[in-house]
């Protein structure tokens, strides 16, 4: 029994590191799709003879973090809670349910733009992944302990 609980606990702690990786790794594109734009930007303004200051690619650079940390925001705290969750199972298959929404998003914001403000839902896109990450965890929380309780009663007969 008591390899069993072993087990469990280390299977818990590979679902947690997952979802904190899922996270890195949405900030870290945020970080390199606007460290992209500073290098465009630089580029044409030097090809048009147009000098800029340092503190000008500084202070996007700085921009880049804030937005880079505000969309890992989600994921990080799904990975503060994961410990007190009993079912982290759930909270991995919603990581990665909302990580593929949340790249397919970001893909069309930056890529496809519909209109010349739609870069500004990359500020608000992770209040919509909360709000997503509450609601898709929800349900696949429902459906695990569900399915958790009928394997359990399962065993017992």
């Amino acid at each position: 029994m008591y390899e069993k609980m072993k087990k469990d606990k280390g299977l818990k702690k590979g679902y947690i590191k997952i979802i904190l990786w899922l996270g890195i790794l949405v900030g870290l594109s945020t970080f390199l799709f606007v460290v992209w734009g500073i290098i465009i930007e630089a580029e044409i303004l030097l090809s048009e003879g147009i000098s800029f200051f340092i503190s000008d690619i500084l202070s996007r650079s700085v921009f880049g973090i804030i937005l880079s940390l505000i969309g890992a925001a989600p994921y990080i705290v799904a990975y503060l809670i994961s410990s007190k969750i009993k079912y982290p199972i759930a909270l991995l298959i919603t990581g990665i349910i909302v990580f593929i929404l949340d790249i397919f998003i970001r893909i069309n914001l930056i890529f496809f733009p519909t209109s010349s403000t739609s870069a500004l839902g990359i500020i608000f896109l992770p209040f919509l992944i909360v709000f997503l990450f509450v609601v898709i965890f929800g349900i696949v929380y429902v459906i695990v302990s569900a399915n958790a309780k009928k394997n359990k009663s399962q065993g017992k007969k």
